[in-house]
């Protein structure tokens, strides 16, 4: 019995270490937790695209006047709820971090792996050598 008690102690204990080190978005993955936040936090890919947008987000605030950071803001806390409209959908919060990555970074300067290629429908689509290639 005691041996059971220990083996299930060690596999909730392992199981909680493999899922902190999924992803280590720019918020902490503890408490109560929403749909969409749950998604980032058990995603590495996610987690990944979250920490590049916080980082182009605070750089951009660091770098404007006082009105101007309050603009970002708020378009910032409206991106924060369309991109929750995402839930857990994953390929669907990959797309809203990628297009809001682009809308952040300086002119002509998006972060490494960041690109476009055409569509294969005619359009442009975003295209990020780090991140894997999204079903089509």
């Amino acid at each position: 019995m005691r041996y059971k008690v220990l083996t299930a102690m060690a596999l909730v204990t392992a199981a909680t270490l493999a899922s902190q080190a999924t992803a280590s978005p720019s918020f902490k993955c503890r408490g109560t937790l929403t749909p969409t936040e749950q998604a980032i936090c058990g995603s590495s890919i996610l987690g990944d695209l979250d920490r590049v947008m916080a980082r182009l987000y605070d750089t951009a605030r660091s770098n404007r006047p006082t009105e101007a950071r309050k603009a970002l803001r708020r378009e910032q806390v409206l991106w924060l709820r369309w991109r929750d409209t995402c839930g857990d959908a994953a390929n669907c919060l990959r797309r809203r971090y990628e297009q809001r990555i682009i809308d952040l970074a300086p002119a002509g300067q998006l972060p490494e792996g960041f690109g476009c290629a055409e569509s294969p429908y005619g359009g442009i689509r975003i295209r990020t050598d780090l991140l894997p290639p999204e079903p089509m």
